[in-house]
């Protein structure tokens, strides 16, 4: 009698893993084992689960949203640099950085040396992380490394425009189209001119707006059980 096996296929894939499990099923042995490949799509997050609150914004002033541990990895250093680059070349923003880690202290020494205690905000860890990307006009990942990016999805889901530099993950999330977030080679000067020209061109705004609002249907949860349902339904007609 064979024993049977399940695999759980996740189609938003780290890091290649899709590959691996292909070539893992090469390797074992079928006449010894009934093999099941079960699909579960994408992640379904709540989308109702998002904290609506009033949070301060000046003047209309672009607020700029980054989530993520303070860390090298995640690029924070880089991130103000640009911030700092851009109000210096008359971009005004406003950047909100939830999140906390080691960097820290070094994070808020080039905020007080380069006087941006008025521009910049390190909101530490949250609980609710959505509550600030909700209320920003725009996302940017700033990681120079980074897996399955939850933030990313997160600001997909909210539809806001996402400027990320090119990590793992991006595909996953956004699908070969470069039309549903301004993705940038990984490095500070990059990242900065996908940040100046989304800043400074409303049309250019507007289309990444448009885009990652068509996007949200992806994410949703009532997708994901349908799509749950569907591979279980298959599953039992076997």
């Amino acid at each position: 009698m064979k024993k049977k096996l399940l695999f759980l296929n996740h189609t938003l894939q780290i890091g290649g893993a899709e590959k691996i499990l292909v070539n893992l099923l090469k390797y074992i042995d079928k006449s010894k084992y009934d093999i099941t490949v079960m699909t579960i799509v994408n992640g379904g997050i709540f989308i109702e689960d998002v904290e609506k609150i009033d949070l301060e914004k000046k003047d209309n002033i672009p607020v700029i949203c980054s989530v993520g541990r303070l860390v090298y990895e995640k690029g924070v250093d880089i991130l103000l640099k640009i911030h700092k680059k851009l109000i210096d070349n008359g971009v005004p923003n406003i950047l909100w950085i939830i999140g906390e880690g080691i960097e820290r202290a070094s994070l808020e020494k080039y905020i007080s040396d380069n006087n941006l205690q008025n521009t910049v905000k390190l909101r530490g860890y949250q609980s609710n992380p959505y509550k600030y990307v909700a209320k920003s006009d725009l996302f940017v990942c700033s990681s120079r490394t980074e897996g399955l990016s939850g933030a990313r999805i997160e600001a997909a889901l909210l539809c806001k425009p996402v400027v990320t530099t090119d990590t793992a993950g991006i595909v996953e999330i956004f699908g070969n189209s470069t039309e549903n977030a301004l993705i940038t080679k990984n490095d500070l000067d990059s990242l900065y001119e996908g940040l100046y020209k989304i800043l400074t061109n409303k049309d250019l705004y507007q289309k990444y707006s448009d885009n990652i609002a068509n996007m949200e249907n992806k994410f949703s949860i009532e997708k994901t059980i349908s799509a749950i349902e569907d591979s279980i339904d298959d599953l039992l007609k076997k």
